[in-house]
């Protein structure tokens, strides 16, 4: 219970960005109807280039069920303004646009970022323990635990 007492603190207090590979998890509907009530006074950001991912996974025969599954409930969120779509000129790749976003914002925001991808937590991470910028804000990462429908929350 402790785990979701964060979980609920972070979707409420944070800033979220989406990464695809959170999106395409079998739990992303389940998350996001958990948290429904957070998403809908502060709504997740989804990086443009992630829409776009998630339609070039559409072709690809071992993903297009998850794909499509995202973003049928991409397009819920974002009618019922629960999500936002972001874009920027120079957005092209997914982890570059959410590794961009949270260096330009990690002194005026906490950032929360929705992720299954291990090396774009750890690169993450260097950023935000760099020893030339320092801040009192802080990035919380929620993933799937282990093929399990249950989200943790990282430091």
């Amino acid at each position: 219970m402790p785990e979701l007492i964060r979980i609920q603190s972070v979707v409420r207090t944070h800033k979220i960005l989406l990464d695809t590979s959170f999106a395409m998890h079998p739990g992303f509907v389940q998350f996001t109807r958990a948290f429904d009530y957070a998403f809908l006074r502060n709504p997740i950001l989804i990086p443009a280039v992630v829409l776009w991912e998630l339609r070039k996974h559409c072709w690809d025969t071992r993903r297009t069920f998850a794909a499509r599954n995202a973003l049928k409930q991409l397009s819920l969120l974002v009618r019922s303004q629960r999500a936002e779509f972001r874009f920027e000129h120079c957005d092209r790749f997914q982890d570059l646009v959410i590794l961009r976003v949270t260096l330009q914002h990690q002194l005026s925001r906490n950032i929360a970022v929705l992720t299954n991808d291990t090396n774009l937590m750890l690169d993450l991470r260097a950023i935000w323990s760099s020893r030339s910028v320092q801040t009192h804000r802080n990035l919380r990462v929620l993933k799937f635990l282990h093929s399990s429908n249950r989200v943790g929350v990282f430091d």
